[in-house]
């Protein structure tokens, strides 16, 4: 487990927090104080890595200084926590595409913390971002909808993902028998990809699943 990442009991419940990195309120996280420390509680409803980590994700290989490719959704409910996470040496790149309230989203987080570059390009052409300060990734993050998902996805692993760095993605749980038959080798290996673990977030997100693989 990441050393950003604590679980505290609150409320008589076991909690996952994230120690916060400026004692600063970002968007609307619940704050709570303990021994002489702030953190932010990371709920599992809102958050679908969250999620997976209530849900027995095994390997959570985001740490600080960690430099993470970002893609998709939930930038209020997970990018601002991994950038509690990462610290102040590390980075995440936010690409965001059309969605308004996740581009208002990132640039309001990004204005807060010097961690977050926003980016606004088409994920589907990721030669489009190939201006990144950092040429590679250690981990790539993603909570896309796109009927070509694992193509998207590999593209980016090719281009900016460091041999054997992480890829975590969200996928609809349905998806996963279309890719089984797809690649009959799931569970062991996805063209580069080795997967790790497959992480069912139906108790918080239905019809939702999670895949970490190292590429």
């Amino acid at each position: 487990m990441s050393i950003g990442l604590n679980w505290i009991i609150f409320k008589n419940r076991l909690t996952l927090v994230v120690k916060n990195l400026d004692n600063k309120k970002i968007f609307d996280e619940r704050i709570v104080k303990k021994n002489k420390n702030e953190y932010k509680i990371w709920m599992p409803y809102k958050s679908k890595l969250a999620a997976a980590i209530y849900n027995g994700l095994e390997i959570f290989p985001i740490k600080k200084d960690s430099i993470l490719l970002y893609l998709g959704s939930e930038i209020e409910s997970t990018a601002s926590f991994l950038s509690d996470i990462v610290g102040e040496n590390g980075l995440i790149y936010c690409i965001q595409e059309k969605d308004q309230s996740e581009i208002r989203n990132m640039k309001e987080l990004a204005g807060k913390r010097t961690n977050v570059i926003p980016l606004i390009y088409e994920i589907r052409h990721p030669k489009e971002y190939s201006s990144l300060e950092a040429k590679t990734v250690d981990i790539i993050y993603a909570d896309i909808k796109d009927k070509n998902l694992l193509e998207i996805l590999l593209e980016n692993c090719k281009i900016y993902l460091r041999k054997k760095g992480f890829l975590i993605f969200v996928i609809p749980t349905s998806d996963l028998i279309e890719l089984d038959n797809k690649n009959n080798n799931l569970g062991r290996k996805i063209n580069d990809l080795e997967i790790i673990q497959i992480i069912n977030l139906n108790s918080y997100h239905k019809k939702h699943s999670i895949i970490i693989a190292r590429y």
